[in-house]
């Protein structure tokens, strides 16, 4: 067996492997009850789950976070003060601060009756305990404002 041809043979098991846990982290991601966001540094979207697709009504897109109030809808709780950027929890996240239960109202044009939301947001460290990012959980609580 040739220097490629051994190598391929090594990795194919952790290909498999690897493929099996990218399906199982995959299909844990889409049924989540809450919203899940991961971003990179840079506000970059890694991950967007289908449940935060739905509470905010738009997916993952390639804004950065400057434009995120405006694309997203997102407001104080009165429903009409635009949230600050650098007080939203992915952007806090990402600067290495941490953000729990943080009231946000949501309405843009595919969620015009708005949605009110509860937002934890976490740095994203590496193994070695560098900051890769941030990761945010959605909850809608329109429930205790109607």
């Amino acid at each position: 067996m040739g220097d490629d041809e051994s190598v391929a043979h090594e990795l194919g098991p952790l290909i498999a492997k690897i493929r099996e846990q990218t399906k199982l982290l995959r299909s844990i991601l889409s049924s989540m009850g809450d919203g899940l966001i991961v971003a990179d540094l840079n506000g970059k979207f890694l991950v967007f789950n289908p449940e935060a697709e739905r509470i905010v009504g738009v997916g993952a897109t390639p804004t950065s976070p400057e434009q995120w109030p405006e694309r997203y809808g997102l407001f104080r709780p009165d429903g009409t003060t635009p949230f600050p950027t650098n007080e939203i929890p992915m952007v806090r996240a990402i600067r290495g601060e941490e953000a729990d239960n943080v009231e946000m109202f949501v309405r843009n044009a595919n969620v015009p009756d708005g949605v009110w939301i509860s937002v934890t947001g976490r740095p994203l460290l590496d193994d070695e305990g560098v900051l890769r990012g941030g990761v945010v959980v959605l909850r809608d609580v329109t429930h205790r404002y109607r």
